[in-house]
């Protein structure tokens, strides 16, 4: 029996009255509908919250859903087109949208009938760029959910033109011309609670467990993430913010929800809290805690999304530290209160400090990241930045160069004064790569060759200190398995890679 949307909680137009129950015509194209996670080439793997909170909606109203993960296996195609969806939606990062792209020009040359539609991070900042793609025929900027379940109910049904119109925060083609429709409001909190739970069942779950990564650090052998709120009222320039400025926020009691499932239905050994600033909210954040500690639930607890390392103190770890967190990751971004400023990041270094030796001293396990190329940023600045980090006792730390993500602040101040390198002109290079990264920013103030070698000269000195070097090893023989297990490296691309790394 199809699970049944009830209306009562609701207040987005989508949840008229529907009938009691809805058989899944699978010989309509249209009751059928593929979701693709296009592969992110940053050596991180997770499952995409926003394409399996999506399928579980559509699951919900009697679509049958498929999802398609490039991260899991890179030659998806084949597979797609056997499926043989009337609509296929693409979820995207700017590093991975040139894959979505052709992926969908794959589908249309065997059925150019079937509707594709792009959403995610890249499109919801450049919607008109991404719908003038000629194999795209819709953008869902934003939140996901509710979209695509309107605009699927509106082409399982047929409808024509106006009815396309009424789905909100879409862009759609007539006649060549793109129309922008009615943006939707926020979900708010008590639609969050209403949102089924993400559809993990619809992954390789053996595969998933095997691969999922973010950042150094893992304790359990089955991992899997979640997200408790949407949206962060930081004002950091560098940052796309797919969710918004808005915070909302799940309750405590759904969210502990959420966790039993996970455990009980997937037999889970660890969670990925994956909010943007999880703390912001600080009663309601050690509610969450102390909550999974009073349940005394057999998981680790793992921020793998970092958090504020000024608007966090021992209460606060103390609570995390009891409910099963074993790391901490710190979005510090540099280590100039000058940089800091530029970046409207606000952060107080000082704060940040003695959190992070505070941490340590609790017995965690503490990241942080670095960025490095910022406009305004100077050679002295860059020194100060790596002397600050080197010196907090981090288990872990990336430094990465600059990525001016399309349509936030620093990517219009780049634009503006000429930054942007060649390699800025590939969407392909949009990720925080660690080993011989592409420089897309110069403002002139230092030279690229010199930013690489800061850079490499910080990893040298980080990961090779004796403290780190054996598990630092460790973790570089679990990504090169868990390569091996995804077959995207074999031995005679193995040598070439590693030589280059070193190298270059």
């Amino acid at each position: 029996m199809t699970p049944v949307i009830e209306s009562k909680n609701f207040s987005l137009p989508y949840f008229e009255s529907y009938e009691n129950s809805i058989s899944v015509d699978r010989d309509n194209r249209f009751n059928r509908i593929a979701l693709i996670q296009p592969e992110i080439p940053d050596g991180n793997y997770l499952p995409s919250l926003g394409l399996l909170y999506i399928a579980a909606v559509l699951e919900r109203d009697g679509f049958y859903v498929k999802i398609f993960d490039q991260g899991q296996k890179a030659d998806v195609l084949n597979e797609i087109l056997a499926f043989n969806a009337g609509l296929v939606g693409i979820t995207a990062v700017t590093a991975s949208i040139n894959r979505a792209f052709r992926l969908a020009e794959g589908i249309k040359a065997v059925y150019p009938e079937t509707q594709v539609v792009i959403g995610g991070s890249h499109a919801t900042g450049s919607p008109y760029e991404t719908i003038e793609n000629p194999f795209v025929d819709f953008v869902v900027k934003g939140e996901g959910e509710y979209p695509m379940l309107h605009l699927s109910r509106t082409l399982r049904q047929g409808r024509k033109t106006e009815d396309i119109s009424q789905v909100g925060s879409l862009f759609h083609k007539v006649n060549g011309t793109v129309k922008k429709n009615k943006e939707d409001e926020d979900l708010n909190n008590a639609i969050l609670d209403e949102l089924p739970y993400p559809a993990f069942h619809l992954l390789d779950l053996d595969y998933a467990f095997k691969s999922v990564s973010h950042g150094l650090f893992n304790k359990g052998k089955r991992v899997l993430p979640l997200m408790t709120a949407r949206g962060c009222p930081q004002t950091c320039t560098f940052c796309c913010r797919l969710m918004g400025f808005h915070l909302r926020e799940r309750s405590v009691q759904n969210v502990m929800k959420e966790i039993h499932f996970l455990i009980n239905t997937y037999q889970i050994d660890e969670i990925y809290f994956e909010d943007d600033d999880f703390t912001n909210n600080r009663e309601r954040a050690l509610e969450i805690m102390r909550a999974i500690r009073d349940a005394k639930l057999p998981i680790s607890v793992k921020f793998a999304n970092g958090l504020r390392a000024d608007n966090i103190d021992e209460e606060m770890m103390v609570a995390i530290k009891e409910a099963g967190g074993y790391w901490l990751g710190f979005g510090i971004e540099s280590g100039s209160q000058k940089v800091l400023e530029i970046m409207k990041k606000n952060l107080d270094l000082d704060i940040a400090k003695k959190n992070v030796a505070l941490a340590k001293s609790l017995g965690f396990f503490v990241g942080a990241n670095c960025i490095m190329g910022y406009p305004g940023e100077t050679r002295e600045d860059m020194k100060q930045s790596i002397d600050f980090f080197q010196k907090l006792g981090l288990d872990s730390c990336a430094i990465v160069g600059l990525v001016p993500f399309p349509k936030t602040a620093l990517h219009g101040l780049c634009k503006q004064n000429g930054y942007l390198t060649q390699y800025a002109d590939n969407y392909d290079n949009y990720y925080f790569k660690i080993f011989n990264p592409k420089i897309l920013v110069l403002t002139g103030e230092v030279p690229e060759q010199e930013i690489r070698w800061f850079i490499k000269m910080f990893y040298l000195k980080f990961y090779f200190h004796p403290k780190r070097v054996f598990r630092v090893a460790r973790f570089a023989l679990n990504k090169i398995k868990g390569l091996f297990i995804r077959r995207e490296l074999t031995l005679n691309r193995l040598l070439p890679q590693l030589r280059k790394a070193v190298m270059e």
